[in-house]
């Protein structure tokens, strides 16, 4: 059964989405972390398969933490609406 949403309610989830654009740089950085592989090299430009896969694409990994770490609140917050 759907119910109607009260315009109050529909304020709040519409201020909700737009107070994401505000989330604190610990929030920002925990999102990135939980990114996969995938989602890495999308964001980062770097491609796994140039990576030793011995040691668990570790170096990828790094590289794309190095990226990500030399980016501003405002860029890592731009990336972050974009994939979400």
């Amino acid at each position: 059964m759907r119910t109607k949403l009260k315009q109050t309610e529909i304020c709040h989830l519409v201020e909700e989405r737009f107070n994401n654009k505000n989330l604190s740089a610990n929030e920002l950085n925990k999102w990135w972390h939980n990114t996969s592989f995938d989602e890495m090299e999308v964001i980062a430009g770097l491609r796994r398969y140039q990576y030793d896969p011995q040691d668990g694409y570790q170096e990828f990994v790094d590289a794309c933490h190095d990226f990500w770490s030399n980016l501003s609140k405002n860029e890592k917050t731009e990336i972050w609406q974009k994939f979400n």
